[in-house]
């Protein structure tokens, strides 16, 4: 593999991400470890063809730890270290919402995942406090507040959207009903 293009981060890059048409690299940067409330982590757009550097979003305080599009590739989604989720429109690069949710059900540690259902109309948070939590993005309320065992690492719609699977730090998948009735 001697043709291999490099994108260079100024950080430790969390995850990156194809846009659905293949056109474009999302990616995310931090020291979540090490990071303090004043570090920013930030997300940057890649051109994936030519490996050009297009833009930044100045997206977490702490760091941010997963950015990704959304199915059709109109959305940006963000996780942070700083205990929320942002989504953005992939057009203007403009913030559209920021999830942080209220009293007993808002995350208490780092937001390592964050997915979009295939409809766009739901946002799916994964945290290291131990919860998943749904949201709805247009009201940003929560509608579902799920609890693990443990530190929560990722968690995905089904393209089906009835099911939510979530990979955890107890070495165990769980696969949730979810209905929005």
């Amino acid at each position: 593999m001697s043709d291999v293009d490099e994108f260079e981060d100024d950080r430790a890059v969390n995850s990156a991400y194809y846009s659905p048409d293949g056109k474009f690299i999302i990616s995310s940067c931090s020291e979540c470890s090490t990071a303090s409330a004043y570090d920013i982590g930030f997300v940057h757009l890649w051109d994936a063809s030519t490996g050009a550097y297009i833009d930044k979003l100045t997206a977490h305080r702490g760091g941010a730890c997963c950015a990704n599009f959304s199915r059709t590739g109109s959305l940006i989604v963000t996780s942070g270290c700083d205990a929320s989720a942002r989504v953005w429109d992939a057009t203007t690069l403009k913030l559209e919402g920021i999830f942080k949710g209220k009293s007993d059900q808002r995350h208490k540690g780092y937001v390592w995942d964050v997915d979009t259902s295939p409809d766009e109309t739901l946002l799916l948070t994964a945290s290291d406090d131990g919860f998943v939590n749904i949201w709805d993005i247009k009201t940003r309320e929560i509608l579902a507040h799920l609890p693990h065992k443990g530190p929560v690492n990722m968690a995905r719609f089904s393209p089906i959207e009835n099911k939510i699977i979530a990979g955890c730090d107890d070495g165990y998948a769980y696969l949730w009903p979810f209905s929005r009735s």
